[in-house]
């Protein structure tokens, strides 16, 4: 039925468009932050990155430096990528509305089944041999990479609800109760590699890895989508089982147990999603203490964090180095708690998005061209290298470069962000506001438009925010709580009124279709000091927006923002969404 309707809604909105083409009616906004133009970034990426040569396969590096710019496979990108970048893209879809990318979600769906390989269930493996596979000449399925191929085909199945997709996903979860153990009110796993003819051990003693606790996320939203009982008593079985059994999976002078910080934190905000669901107000608190060791140990005030918690896979030489992926598990786990009783922390994700996460998308890739031309191959690309992967977000990043000499990996880019910055930026896109039929709050001051009201931001040139409303509503507008609130003015239709408060939000009481709220208050101006890898970073900031990092960086410097100093927002124009002949909003929002 979704898609039915879906149908019809593209074949009406072509026929307006047509219709309005020639009498477009524009209207100027502050060019500030928009995050849908982050997401049409991404769309670039994710539709012209992979290897259609070999069925939509993705690459997970990118190597610069020395000659020409190149994309090359890894095993990563038989059985994980592909899912990653399928709900990356519709990720994207959602925050732009964009038809751009639906034949590459079908490209991805069908490399997706083309891996399902074992009867009985529908989980997928990586080949016996390729020039780029580790499996020695045998099949093997790996559960971490079904965990992507999972969240893929659920972003699927929530835009469109295709009895087909949904049979693969019910596939996929026969095959967890296949490889999975349960035990008392227990359920995981005993290994993340599975090789033919693996026999499940039920006394294997468990330790706690990415590969159980990286599906508590998808298994919590799938029962969430169909009420499926199953996925919740696995998601359930899981989540207790990462808590009570957290200590197996902690080695010395470490804290959050899997040394990947990226897998820790989105265990955490699987933990925190299944708590939800079940009232488990303890699990939270848990979680909640974990990601607040992370943040104050792990990570800048601006949203760099670093990819290990210890020194894994790293040689004495190499510093810590951020993944964009860390990034987004913990906006991620931040968005979750400021849902469930924490608003608090509605702070940092505005500090990190507005900081690190966005400048962490290269969004101009004219650094990466290098001399000399080479043929592609089976294992790699050199055509257009730099421009298809523009919308990529970084891997190994320093605190003030995208490019960190001295990572674990020189002059490359792990793949694997790309799609999983996208799904961030949905995520956060998602929960700007927060819309019952009575009440409109509006979380983070960004751009965006819905149903029920627009957001006009002029951070971080002026501390002010515009909301206009499309119907009677009570609204609630959030200050940044390091805000002077005696010195926050309230405007309603450009009159001035007295500023009520509900906590860190302005409350404006009920107000009408068509007015418009109007919010102004000073971003407080500092210096402040922050040592990360044994360096110390002198960060300027203006309000919740880092201006400026010294030392600056020497290879791919970030935050050079002099332009943010001025005060007045520069303006652009826009269609009005009525009239856009691009679809503005997603037809079908999904959730995650």
């Amino acid at each position: 039925m979704k898609r039915l309707v879906l149908i019809i809604l593209l074949f009406a909105a072509t026929i307006f468009s047509r219709a309005e083409a020639g009498r477009i009616r524009t209207r100027q906004v502050p060019a500030t932050l928009d995050l849908r133009e982050r997401a049409r970034a991404s769309l670039n990426y994710l539709t012209r990155q992979p290897d259609r040569a070999q069925g939509m396969l993705p690459y997970f590096w990118t190597f610069f430096g020395d000659g020409p710019p190149e994309l090359r496979h890894n095993h990563w990108d038989y059985a994980e990528n592909p899912g990653r970048f399928l709900y990356g893209l519709i990720a994207a879809r959602q925050v732009t509305g964009s038809l751009e990318g639906t034949n590459e979600e079908r490209l991805f769906q069908q490399e997706i089944y083309s891996r399902m390989r074992e009867e009985g269930n529908c989980l997928t493996w990586r080949p016996a041999y390729s020039p780029f596979s580790r499996t020695r000449n045998l099949p093997e399925m790996n559960l971490w990479d079904n965990r992507s191929q999972f969240m893929g085909l659920l972003s699927l199945y929530m835009a469109y609800e295709e009895p087909e997709v949904r049979a693969k996903l019910e596939g996929m979860i026969d095959g967890l109760e296949k490889y999975g153990i349960r035990r008392d009110k227990y359920f995981f796993f005993e290994r993340e590699d599975i090789q033919p003819g693996h026999v499940v051990n039920p006394q294997h003693e468990p330790r706690v890895g990415q590969h159980s606790t990286g599906w508590i996320t998808p298994l919590v939203k799938y029962y969430q989508v169909t009420g499926s009982p199953r996925a919740l008593a696995l998601a359930r079985g899981l989540a207790d089982f990462t808590v009570d059994f957290h200590k197996t999976s902690v080695r010395p002078g470490r804290t959050l147990g899997i040394s990947n910080v990226h897998g820790a934190l989105f265990a955490l905000g699987g933990v925190i999603r299944a708590a939800a669901v079940t009232g488990d107000r303890e699990h939270i608190e848990w979680a909640r203490r974990l990601i607040d060791y992370a943040a104050d140990n792990l990570a800048s005030d601006f949203g760099w964090i670093q990819e290990m918690e210890g020194r894994d896979w790293m040689k004495p030489e190499d510093s810590h180095s951020t993944e964009t992926c860390t990034i987004v598990d913990m906006l991620q786990c931040l968005l979750l708690l400021a849902e469930n009783g924490y608003p608090q922390y509605w702070d940092l994700v505005e500090r990190y998005v507005r900081n690190y996460f966005t400048e962490a998308q290269i969004t101009d890739t004219g650094w990466m061209a290098g001399e000399g031309l080479r043929e592609d191959d089976v294992l790699s690309s050199y055509t257009d290298v730099a421009d298809r992967v523009r919308g990529c977000f970084v891997g190994w990043g320093a605190p003030n470069d995208l490019v960190d000499s001295r990572a674990r990996v020189k002059n490359a880019i792990q793949n694997c962000c790309g799609p999983h910055g996208a799904w961030g930026l949905f995520l956060v896109w998602h929960r700007i506001t927060t819309e019952s039929e009575n009440e409109i709050r509006v979380n983070l001051v960004l751009n965006k438009e819905t149903a029920a009201c627009r957001i006009a931001s002029w951070v971080p040139y002026e501390g002010r925010v515009e909301v206009t409303l499309y119907r009677d509503s009570r609204l609630l507008v959030r200050v940044p709580p390091n805000e002077d609130k005696s010195k926050v003015r309230s405007l309603v239709d450009g009159k001035a009124v007295k500023t009520a408060w509900d906590g860190d939000y302005a409350d404006f009481g009920r107000l009408s279709a068509w007015q418009a709220a109007t919010l102004v208050y000073p971003q407080k101006q500092e210096l402040r000091k922050e040592t990360l890898n044994g360096i110390e970073y002198k960060v300027e900031w203006k309000g919740a927006t880092v201006l400026s990092i010294d030392p600056p960086g020497r290879n791919v410097p970030i935050f050079q923002r002099d332009n943010f100093r001025g005060d007045s927002a520069p303006l652009k124009t826009e269609p009005d969404p009525v009239f856009r002949p691009e679809i503005d909003r997603a037809l079908m929002e999904i959730d995650w």
